[in-house]
C-alpha cells in the first residue's frame, strides 16, 4: 500500500482538537502538513521507529520481531520546533531529523496532528 506525500487536511466547523489526523510517512520520504488559513498545526504525538505489530507499511516487512522507537518526547519536541506554530510545514522521515533509534531497520514516521483557530 502507498501512502501520498502531501497532506493538506481542512476541518470543518469548530476545531477544537476534536478532528485528528494521523499520517505515516516512510523512512527517507517527506510530508507537507498544512491547515487551512487562519489556523495552525498542532500535534498530540510524534513516533519516529518499527512500532510493535508493525505492518507491511512502506515496505518494512523484514525482521518483523524487531521493535524500536525514538524518544516521543523529543520526536515530538524537534517537530514542533521545526513548524513553529504555523500552517504549514515540510516534515521529512530521516535519522537526521529524528535519530537513528535501531540501526539496520527501515523506521516510520507517525504523526498524529489537527488544525486550531490561531
Amino acid at each position: 500500500m502507498a501512502f501520498s506525500n502531501y497532506i493538506c487536511y481542512l476541518f470543518a466547523g469548530n476545531t477544537s482538537m476534536r478532528n485528528t489526523v494521523e499520517i505515516i510517512v516512510c523512512q527517507g520520504k517527506s510530508a507537507d502538513l498544512c491547515c487551512p488559513q487562519a489556523q495552525i498545526l498542532k500535534f498530540q504525538e510524534v513516533f519516529y521507529g518499527r512500532p510493535e505489530g508493525c505492518t507491511c507499511q512502506c515496505d518494512i516487512c523484514h525482521n518483523l520481531t524487531q521493535t524500536c522507537s525514538a524518544n516521543a518526547s523529543i520526536a515530538l519536541g524537534k517537530l514542533e520546533e521545526k513548524c513553529a506554530q504555523g500552517s504549514k510545514c515540510s516534515v521529512r522521515a530521516t535519522e537526521n531529523e529524528f535519530g537513528n533509534p535501531c540501526k539496520g531497520i527501515k523506521k516510520i514516521l507517525v504523526i498524529k496532528f489537527s488544525c486550531l483557530d490561531s
